[in-house]
């Protein structure tokens, strides 16, 4: 769901930029409208969104950035930081901070920020994530919020997910991902800053499976119990440890629940059990009542559930469980987002028809996200429009295509070749060249076009040869084809402010 390491290079700008220039200042006139009109219907003051000036979220391959949305889509990007190359602190302080904190005082997106970009462009105020860093405190030196998906420890294999957010994928398809940290140094960084949060956020993974995620807890429980605990958990795991440390602290739960249907929901959430998951969210909920913590349901859009999704609505109003629907990354088999146009039509009509009993906050919450999701469809049939014109349109050059793939590659050698020894980055080499050219045949044509090619082979060498040589091929070819989606999603986006 998030194994996305690509970014839009800077080479990219060569294709479409002059697009952007040409309308540059028109775009900002238009998002100085939407800005101040998001800003007024919810009662805010700039800068438009608070993360890179409270929040650090830490990725599972050590990306640091100011909420998972960026770190996620953009990693390697020339502001994302890595831990633990620089420290924590060394990061918030960095350049990377400075620049997404001036961009955002200017109320200008940078390219990390698409997603509540495109949210308030299409009108989804109240489904943006940039609201949740909203009625958070500022400290001098040190972030209050921090975001972290450090350990991919899980129990299940979920349909959207992959080898890198789930130990157990991993497992069965004989990977295993190391992410250079040291756990220990890791939590001794975070005490001189546990003091001044006022929320910490975990997933993973399963939270409640990871022991370093605990001794964290611990620590935030015994110097700042006053600190919101908040856990992104697939519901499975409920033992006497963990209830202990609930009652200890301020625990807020996300329970994961794509489906109330048992059916579908054992066929996303492969390894559980629904009945299992009920029980222990009735034991969550009495939990969130007695400690007047708020218990969530985050939502994946896919095709498996999209005809529930009102009967999802009605599930949490009945409850008092706050509905939210995530951004799903990658996925493209099961991603409502890549579904067919008339699979998305379908969706849509799901779920703007769909009426409500309006009960409560959490109701009234509720209803609003399924507005503000089926707004968003709306905007991924009109998304899907473009891209059949688009496609329809480019010009593959082969020869071209071959040129810059032989460029690619001696790039590749010359930096094992700088990195290892002579037998060593031979042997490295072969290895990671027939992985790439495995790959590279189940890629669809359109790849070869000069928009699309150019910033795949200008992302970071390091990371290429990382990521091919240590993702299982079926997720290297999604996580390229994503990357696709994305340029063609980007251009679209300059070709409304035309």
């Amino acid at each position: 769901m998030h194994i996305v390491f690509l970014n839009i290079s800077k080479d990219i700008k060569f294709f479409y930029l002059a697009i952007k220039q040409i309308r540059q200042m028109e775009k900002q006139h238009i998002y100085s409208k939407i800005i101040n009109q998001y800003l007024h219907e919810n009662k805010l003051k700039k800068p438009v969104c608070k993360a890179p000036f409270i929040s650090m979220s830490i990725g599972m391959t050590g990306f640091v950035s100011p909420c998972c949305y960026t770190q996620s889509f953009f990693a390697e990007s020339d502001i994302i930081s890595k831990y633990p190359d620089h420290s924590l602190m060394e990061i918030w302080r960095g350049k990377g901070f400075k620049k997404f904190r001036k961009n955002l005082n200017r109320s200008w997106f940078p390219e990390e920020c698409q997603i509540c970009e495109s949210d308030l462009a299409n009108g989804n105020f109240k489904s943006a994530k940039m609201r949740m860093y909203e009625g958070y405190k500022k400290h001098k030196k040190y972030p209050v919020m921090l975001e972290m998906a450090i350990d991919n420890t899980c129990n299940l294999e979920c349909v959207m997910c992959n080898s890198q957010l789930s130990s157990k994928i991993a497992s069965h398809k004989g990977v295993k991902y190391d992410n250079g940290f040291n756990h220990e140094q890791f939590k001794a960084e975070l005490q001189p800053i546990i003091p001044h949060l006022q929320e910490c956020i975990f997933s993973g993974g399963e939270s409640f499976l990871s022991k370093t995620y605990r001794d964290i807890w611990r620590d935030i429980i015994r110097v700042n119990p006053d600190c919101r605990i908040s856990v992104n958990t697939n519901g499975t795991v409920l033992n006497d440890e963990i209830k202990a440390l609930m009652e200890a602290g301020i625990f807020f739960l996300n329970v994961s629940i794509d489906s109330v249907n048992k059916t579908t929901y054992e066929q996303i959430r492969k390894g559980a059990s629904f009945e299992q998951v009920m029980e222990n969210l009735s034991y969550f909920l009495d939990y969130s009542k007695r400690k007047n913590t708020i218990l969530s349901m985050p939502v994946c859009p896919l095709t498996l559930n999209y005809k529930e999704l009102p009967d999802i609505v009605e599930f949490c109003n009945s409850r008092g469980i706050f509905l939210e629907f995530v951004h799903v990354f990658n996925a493209l088999n099961v991603n409502l987002q890549y579904a067919k146009k008339e699979v998305l039509e379908e969706a849509y009509g799901i779920c703007s028809d769909a009426q409500f009993v309006v009960r409560d906050q959490a109701s009234e919450h509720n209803v609003n996200m399924l507005k503000a999701l089926s707004e968003k469809i709306r905007f991924w049939i009109r998304e899907k429009e473009f891209r059949e014109s688009f496609l329809s349109e480019i010009t593959l050059d082969g020869n071209s295509f071959i040129k810059a793939m032989q460029d690619f590659e001696t790039k590749i050698k010359n930096y094992l070749y700088a990195t290892y020894d002579r037998n060593e980055a031979e042997t490295r080499y072969i290895k990671w060249k027939q992985k790439k050219d495995d790959l590279f045949k189940q890629l669809p044509d359109y790849l070869h076009a000069a928009i699309f090619y150019r910033p795949m082979f200008e992302i970071k060498t390091s990371v290429w040869y990382q990521y091919v040589s240590t993702m299982p091929l079926d997720e290297l070819k999604v996580l390229i084809q994503s990357f696709g989606e994305r340029v063609i999603s980007d251009v679209g986006s300059s070709e409304n402010y035309n």
